[in-house]
């Protein structure tokens, strides 16, 4: 018999610094994060993933549903620089990781501190994923000492330089779009090089229309068949702008009684949104439906979605209505417009809340044969473009992390 060989599994720390419980919600990016932790090939890698003090428990529940091996650690992420490097820098040394990746939304979650902490204890092997991009830089200060002497703002230059050395310690920065990616290229000046864009997908077998979930999921709400049903499914924050479909909705169905409106999440602006809802002349028309586990069979009983946000990455909410079969409205944020081709695919519209009412009348008023015709050409897109399986082998490919495919 020939020797058994032993091949040395791969250790990838996964990082996710979240805000506080109860503060903190679990959002797109965490099932982003799952979608990815699910399709690792856990024969060939082990990984751990490290989260905000509080966050342990809910990630080990999500990780006991999918049966994933992961090691899931606290730490606390301290605003002090020199406290948080050497905090991170021990932690991975004691983890002893063959690559880290940092899974972020705003580009403030990570900081220099921890990506030299990452670069020095896995030799460069540091991805960065960022989910919004970042804010412009801040304007150089153009006052004078004394009135003639001016300043060299010295702060704007320290500024700059704590964000344009972060992709240098990072192998990738790895951004959901091409807007992203322009962004951190035009004002942070960040090596294209060093920039990969990975889109995510959604899985184009769940989110798939059908008439037998549309009809059973309409007779449990007592929704009519032939009714215009909306929906939104997002977190309720300030940045996803809800309160704009909730007006626009309240115009529209003043002039046609036939309509419902679905909300799915929740978020600190609840109370708030629930109250503006009760304000409405449309409010038994509107249906909370708090947050879901699954939204596909919601999905797949609606016409039309809705997506009001003033700032996404790429939605992945936008993707999976688009895959299950629904008449599609996004404000021209990020991310949409390179997901939606205005009137082939959806439409674009701007960021207010009288541009989503002119988009939904747009969408109600459409014939049922330019209807199909968009609605064909959005479920094509994102089943050539954005299957879910495909575009993470890609992701993980280019990392080196071993893929398994999912379930």
């Amino acid at each position: 018999m020939g020797e058994m060989t032993s091949i040395t599994k791969k250790h990838f720390i996964f990082l996710r610094q979240l805000p506080p419980i109860p503060k903190g919600e679990w959002g797109g990016l965490e099932k982003l994060m799952f979608d990815w932790l699910k399709r690792i090939d856990y024969q060939k890698a082990d990984v751990t993933v490290v989260v905000t003090t509080g966050w342990q428990q809910r990630f080990q529940e999500e990780a006991k549903k999918y049966a994933l091996p992961l090691n899931i650690i606290e730490f606390e992420f301290t605003d002090n620089y020199w406290q948080r490097f050497i905090g991170i820098f021990s932690l991975l040394k004691s983890q002893k990781p063959s690559g880290c990746v940092f899974f972020q939304a705003w580009y403030s979650d990570v900081n220099l501190a921890d990506l030299l902490a990452a670069f020095l204890s896995t030799r460069g092997q540091v991805y960065m994923h960022e989910n919004l991009g970042s804010p412009l830089p801040l304007e150089r200060s153009t006052k004078k000492y004394f009135g003639f002497l001016p300043r060299l703002g010295l702060w704007w230059y320290f500024q700059r330089a704590l964000i344009n050395l972060r992709p240098y310690l990072c192998k990738k920065v790895l951004v959901v779009s091409k807007d992203i990616k322009e962004k951190y290229v035009s004002e942070w000046k960040y090596p294209q090089r060093k920039i990969a864009v990975t889109y995510h997908g959604v899985d184009a077998v769940r989110y798939a229309p059908s008439q037998e979930i549309r009809q059973k999921m309409r007779e449990k709400l007592h929704v009519g068949l032939s009714d215009k049903v909306f929906i939104t499914t997002a977190r309720f924050t300030q940045q996803k702008c809800l309160g704009r479909v909730i007006e626009a909705f309240d115009t529209v169905w003043r002039e046609d009684k036939n309509m419902w409106l679905l909300m799915a999440g929740n978020g600190p602006l609840d109370e708030e949104l629930r109250k503006l809802a009760a304000s409405s002349s449309c409010r038994d028309r509107i249906i909370f439906l708090g947050n879901l586990e699954d939204t596909a069979d919601y999905l797949k009983m609606s016409d039309i979605f809705v997506l009001s946000s003033d700032n996404e990455g790429l939605s992945l909410a936008l993707l999976e209505a688009m895959a299950s079969g629904l008449l599609c409205i996004s404000t021209d944020c990020t991310g949409s417009g390179e997901v939606i081709q205005d009137g082939v695919t959806g439409f674009l519209v701007d960021k207010s809340a009288e541009a989503v009412l002119q988009g939904m009348r747009k969408a109600v008023l459409l014939s049922p044969e330019d209807k199909q015709r968009i609605t064909q050409a959005a479920v094509k897109c994102v089943r050539e473009n954005f299957e879910i399986n495909a575009r993470i082998k890609l992701i993980f490919d280019d990392m080196g992390l071993p893929y398994h495919k999912g379930s």
